[in-house]
């Protein structure tokens, strides 16, 4: 917080109604040694917000009034009014809409209505203020997105990231993401919309805080939740038949069990109905635009859902379906050990699995779109034709511009999540189709630089294809095995043993090195005619290695947990 002022809200005097609050402390650039008396809002104040040289009062009318000097829009009341000396009303919301909660962040402002929605406003550099976008807004803009169907009970900021609290406890994340500060699954360094954080499924949220600046606390609701929050119980012995101490008849054994029986089939009607509802990830029609026998037209199909619906929502739908997998999990842990239970089991594992393979098809539908908007955004990128060379230094500027942006959608490629054949290949494609061009623009600079110098200065032929290598090499490096432990373990993911979460976390590892050793295969391609073969098979032989030290690496990381390891897990070829 750029301000660390100290303010003490003062009663208004009976019928003036002008003396608001005491202000000293540290305050920008200044300090004030003895306490300052503020009498410019004739109403009583619920809250202030004080940035560096500007204030915002929350009236306890829910209407917000702003007064100061900023740049950056906080002041909230439009793109030319960067000064304002005395308080002036800031428009937010409709129809009636009061302000019960403000915060300030990093050079912008998040509010929050009695109607549950969220209102932000002021600098977007790193897309904080939830719009989509980078741009700033210089007044109250509604945050929508995965917000847009659900009502939010608290906001909170921390420098350029912000949360926000659902009424059904789920909590969502957006802006900064520099060191994944948000502790989504998105690892890019900007979320420019809120996303659910799917790594808090299966608990219900009852309040946000944030500690020493910088760290957020979620607290759990003391109640805990029902079954995925969709009205079914979770756990609790709900379904369990309650014993009564005696030694049951086996007739009373028969009853039980047809009673469990009914409550396990109502239940998991109750849960496939909302699954139903979500539509994403269920089995596509053979034709989409067939007519009802009525001849009205069907409603949209699962694949014209998948293929044009916001992202946010499918985030939303994996979110949904994770939670009826926990909560029907948590019911087949709960008549685990209850005899004559083997058809509810059936019952409850047919449906984890309907959940799972739903899930599965989302998230492939996410990452294959992400590739799919990787590759359509190129279109997007100025283009440079040597016939439009007229200044060699804004040539090169115009070159290394292009290709500083075709290095930045390279890095994003690697790091969607691939899950299928067919999104594996694609993503391989067209990271092979990156590096080339990116390979062609360095050749071309090359090129200008040798003809500029007049002839004093070659053109190197190999500096290109160098440059890919170290770039492969570097993305080796970048992935950490320690964090994807760390990621998984934060996740709460469920493993029989210490086996399996070893084969799991090495496998996690291998598909992302397989990807470099799998473009390498290509070599007519990946490969450049003038670099000897030896520098390819250093790289291939680092990637070989690194599958090699995965799984001791982690049985290190689980001995120090004091989990030692089982087995020797899965290594790479040797």
């Amino acid at each position: 917080i750029l301000a660390q002022a100290c303010f003490v809200l003062r009663p208004a005097m009976a019928g003036t109604q002008k003396e608001n609050f005491f202000l000293w402390g540290v305050w920008g650039s200044r300090v004030i040694r003895h306490p300052f008396l503020t009498q410019k809002v004739p109403s009583p104040i619920k809250n202030i917000v004080i940035g560096d040289s500007f204030i915002i009062a929350l009236l306890e009318s829910g209407k917000l009034q702003s007064w100061g000097e900023d740049k950056h829009g906080c002041l909230g009341l439009g793109q030319t009014k960067t000064s304002q000396p005395s308080p002036m009303e800031i428009k937010i919301g409709e129809n009636g809409e009061r302000v019960e909660d403000i915060q300030y962040g990093k050079k912008f402002v998040l509010a929050r209505t009695d109607q549950g929605h969220v209102y932000a406003w002021g600098d977007n550099s790193h897309g904080q203020l939830g719009t989509g976008d980078t741009a700033p807004k210089y007044v109250p803009t509604k945050v929508d997105g995965a917000l847009r169907d659900d009502s939010i009970k608290e906001i909170v900021c921390v420098k350029t990231s912000c949360f926000a609290l659902s009424n059904k406890g789920v909590v969502y994340a957006w802006g900064g993401n520099a060191n994944s500060e948000l502790a989504l699954e998105d690892e890019g360094e900007k979320v420019f919309e809120p996303l659910p954080m799917t790594r808090l499924v299966g608990h219900t949220i009852h309040r946000l805080e944030v500690k020493c600046g910088e760290t957020v606390v979620a607290f759990l609701d003391p109640i805990g939740p029902e079954a995925g929050g969709f009205g079914g119980p979770r756990g609790a012995g709900a379904l369990v038949p309650e014993d009564s101490g005696a030694e049951d008849s086996g007739d009373e054994k028969i009853f039980e069990g047809v009673d469990l029986m009914r409550k396990v089939t109502d239940l998991c009607q109750e849960w496939w109905t909302h699954l139903v509802e979500i539509r994403h990830g269920e089995p596509y029609e053979f034709d989409p635009k067939e007519q009802t026998s009525t001849g009205r037209e069907v409603q949209p199909s699962g694949f014209d859902l998948d293929d044009n619906v916001p992202f946010d929502i499918l985030t939303r739908a994996r979110y949904d379906m994770d939670q009826l997998i926990r909560s029907a999990s948590a019911q087949v842990a709960e008549i685990r050990n209850i005899p004559g239970t083997k058809y509810v089991k059936f019952i409850l594992t047919m449906f984890i699995d309907a959940c799972r393979l739903r899930k599965e098809k989302v998230e492939r539908t996410m990452g294959a779109r992400q590739l799919v908007e990787a590759k359509r955004s190129i279109s997007q990128i100025q283009t440079f034709q040597i016939a439009d060379a007229d200044d060699y230094q804004a040539d090169i500027k115009k070159i290394s511009g292009i290709t500083a942006h075709l290095q930045r959608m390279l890095d994003q490629v690697r790091r969607t999540g691939a899950i299928d054949v067919y999104c594996k290949e694609l993503q391989n494609s067209i990271i092979q189709t990156l590096e080339c061009k990116m390979l062609c623009h360095d050749t071309t600079m090359e090129c200008l630089r040798a003809e500029h110098s007049g002839g004093e200065q070659k053109a190197s032929s190999i500096k290109g294809p160098l440059k890919v290598i170290v770039d492969r090499w570097n993305s080796l490096k970048s992935f950490s095995l320690y964090n994807l432990y760390q990621a998984c373990d934060r996740s709460k993911h469920n493993f029989g043993t210490d086996d399996e979460l070893l084969a799991w976390l090495v496998q996690k590892s291998d598909d992302k090195i397989d990807q470099l050793i799998k473009i390498d295969q290509d070599q007519a391609i990946s490969r450049d005619a003038l670099i000897p073969s030896l520098c390819y098979d250093l790289l291939v032989e680092n990637a070989e290695l690194r599958k090699m030290t995965n799984a001791y690496q982690l049985r290190v990381l689980m001995m120090q947990k004091g989990k030692p390891p089982q087995g020797h897990g899965r290594q790479g070829k040797q």
